[in-house]
């Protein structure tokens, strides 16, 4: 998108772009410790929507590559049966999480009616609108709770530390 509002953009420098980006980012990665940047609850979260019976799926904007690193380095990986992430088929967020879906559905063999999107961007929570899912912001990222409440998601959330209760009966 940027290279496009530029009036710069071409297939083969957008690859060479993303290759860049997943060369230094798993270079980055690997220095350092992903655990010490874990954000507290995310752990507890999971477990209490796993022991609810939720299935649950990965949707990012990362690289597959980059997001494996992330979700193996905090240990989060094995919540994870599915993980959708970013590819020039599936260049929209929204695109991102109905694939997620579509790929929880086959692995599962079940059809998912409810979906909640848990985010911390307003590309997620507009990615749930758009899926007609449920939009949760999580106030965890670089967006405040102020600019999330601005896109409308269903839930806001200052941060996951002992609020995921509120998922409950959802």
């Amino acid at each position: 998108n940027i290279l496009q509002g530029r009036g710069k953009y071409s297939t083969e420098l957008a690859q060479e772009l993303v290759h860049w980006t997943e060369v230094t980012m798993l270079e980055t990665l690997s220095g350092t410790k992903v655990k010490e940047h874990f954000i507290d609850g995310a752990l507890p979260c999971l477990q209490e929507l796993r022991a609810h019976g939720a299935s649950l799926a990965c949707a990012t904007g990362n690289l597959k590559s980059i997001a494996n690193q992330i979700l193996y380095g905090t240990e989060l990986k094995r919540f994870f049966p599915v993980l959708a992430a970013y590819t020039p088929e599936t260049p929209q967020r929204y695109q991102i999480v109905a694939k997620a879906r579509r790929e929880l559905e086959q692995e599962t063999g079940r059809t998912f009616w409810k979906t909640y999107v848990i985010g911390d961007s307003p590309s997620d929570i507009r990615a749930a609108k758009q899926v007609e899912g449920i939009a949760v912001g999580v106030a965890t990222g670089h967006y405040s709770t102020e600019e999330l409440a601005k896109e409308g998601p269903d839930i806001l959330l200052q941060n996951q530390v002992g609020q995921y209760p509120a998922l409950k009966g959802q």
